[in-house]
């Protein structure tokens, strides 16, 4: 039994209400929230058969009246193309956030307003853990910068997608912006192959096992996580530029092995004296207060050093690091190692001269992105196979499946439409068809394959919102007879529960085969 399955709308409606009461925000606010929160119950039904794998809905109701009673203690909304939102046009973002004063200022719009608050969540949760894991920003390498940056807005598009495409009574897909349209597919694509994104590997180990050994969908999910980063981030497009530049430097010195690992040598001396003085400043009061003076010297004033047993662990740190630096060139100094060492090196320079590229020139990024869906199709290929025998998973599939091919990919097209991707959703397609005709799922409309899938392909681009209610009719239009063939005209009308929603016309070759009666609506779904 679900926690929350007997509290209904009043009560989550009652309920947002009473935290309201407690909360300083105007009545324009307020009555905002309220409306967010309806238009979330409203569409949510529709949203959860869509998605499928979607959290529950109490789950999420439930999450968002916390965000607003205890995250949340001043809500500012402004109207576009005003003085006051001129904060957010400057920077062209949704919102902006303070969640030390649990502070939120965006536009005044309820799909706005949902993002901001899913913003202000995964904020606090990130703050939360750096502060228990003690991490500084300045420890953190430039990919787990763009890597956190990605997922922070990649979650909100994706959480915010109930009321930007669902009203309760249809769904459309309403990202506009060219950018959002690539975040969410990119993040699309990492949810439907079930890779964790709420641990810390995805953020740095998983990166660094895709250096060592490459899997070609990981690779290109990295590669344009930085690329659409470093495109509207100064900072780190410039930190992927010198990385590259740095490594191009190393490649060109492993050319001569000898000289390089002599090279090698001397830093880890000079790492190791560093190591020495950090050792003695950290056992000596006097060394410890003239390195606390020295620093602050060269700090401005919001940045200094707030007292010398916080440089102190700072030095630790940096005795860690350096540890650390030893240990990486210990492996370019140990034969058996040197060679991977090598290969790593090379495997990061070639992604960031691809990221690089990328930024340079829309049309080679365009075609990075349809080659990752062509990766990506490969990986949900080889899932279904590896779950083959599961008739749950493909119950599931199906409706995942159709989510897919209806994705965004451009301004004016889906996934379905890019042709360069047509076999290998074909491939696909057919894998699920034939899935689920052998797990009694759905109705084998025939037992020629071909004319199988030319039916049945066509449940992958409709928005009607339950498969379970679609019912499928074949109408022959007319016959042409050649010499050694027939070919017939056929239209295939796909109804939900109420009326025809689309026809498509098809021409095939053998109608005998069959196995439904012609000019009947035959169910979608078996019972």
């Amino acid at each position: 039994m679900k926690i929350f399955s007997n509290i209904t709308s009043n009560e989550y409606n009652n309920r947002l209400e009473k935290i309201l009461d407690n909360k300083p925000f105007d009545e324009n606010v307020k009555n905002l929230l309220l409306s967010m929160l309806y238009k979330i119950e409203n569409g949510y039904n529709d949203y959860n058969k869509v998605k499928f794998d979607a959290a529950e809905k109490d789950v999420f109701m439930e999450k968002i009246l916390s965000i607003v009673e205890e995250q949340c203690f001043e809500i500012k909304v402004v109207t576009p193309k005003t003085e006051p939102s001129k904060l957010l046009e400057n920077d062209d973002e949704i919102c902006k956030i303070d969640i030390d004063k649990g502070f939120i200022l965006t536009y005044a719009n309820e799909e706005d307003l949902l993002y901001s608050l899913i913003q202000m969540n995964l904020l606090q949760e990130e703050y939360n853990y750096n502060k228990k894991n003690e991490l500084k920003i300045s420890n953190i390498t430039y990919y787990e910068k763009a890597i956190k940056e990605f997922i922070l807005k990649a979650e909100c598009l994706n959480d915010s997608e109930i009321i930007r495409d669902f009203d309760g009574w249809s769904w459309n897909n309403n990202i506009k912006n060219i950018e959002d349209i690539e975040y969410n597919l990119i993040f699309q694509n990492i949810m439907m192959l079930d890779i964790k994104i709420d641990n810390t590997e995805f953020y740095n180990k998983s990166f660094e096992k895709t250096l060592i050994n490459p899997n070609s969908f990981e690779k290109d999910m990295y590669m344009m996580i930085l690329t659409l980063v470093a495109e509207h981030d100064v900072k780190i497009k410039e930190e992927i530029k010198n990385r590259l530049a740095e490594l191009t430097k190393l490649l060109r010195l492993m050319e001569d092995k000898k000289a390089f690992l002599d090279q090698i040598t001397n830093k880890k001396k000079d790492i190791f004296n560093d190591i020495k003085n950090i050792d003695e400043t950290l056992n000596d009061k006097i060394k410890l207060k003239k390195e606390y003076d020295k620093r602050n010297s060269k700090l401005p004033n919001k940045e200094k050093i707030f007292s010398v047993s916080y440089l102190s662990d700072i030095l630790e740190k940096e005795r860690k690091e350096k540890l650390n630096d030893i240990k990486a060139m210990n492996n370019f100094l140990d034969p058996s190692k040197y060679v991977m060492q090598k290969q790593k090196v090379e495997n990061e320079c070639n992604l960031l001269e691809l990221v690089v590229a990328n930024l340079e020139n829309a049309n080679v990024k365009k075609k990075s992105i349809i080659n990752m869906q062509v990766e990506f199709l490969n990986e949900f290929i080889k899932k279904m196979e590896q779950n083959s025998n599961s008739r749950e998973y493909f119950e599931k599939i199906i409706y995942k499946f159709r989510y897919y091919c209806l994705l965004p990919i451009s301004k004016r097209k889906c996934i379905n439409d890019i042709e360069e991707l047509q076999d290998t959703i074909e491939k696909a397609m057919n894998i699920i068809i034939d899935n689920c005709i052998d797990k009694e799922i759905i109705t084998n409309f025939s037992n020629s394959t071909s004319l199988c899938y030319n039916i049945l392909k066509y449940i992958f681009i409709t928005k009607i919102i339950d498969l379970k209610e679609i019912q499928i009719r074949i109408s022959k239009i007319k016959e042409e007879k050649y010499v050694n063939e027939i070919q017939y005209h056929i239209a295939i009308s796909i109804y939900d529960a109420k009326e025809t929603e689309s026809i498509y016309n098809e021409t095939v070759d053998n109608l005998k085969l069959l196995n439904v009666k012609v000019n009947k609506r035959i169910p979608l779904f078996l019972k």
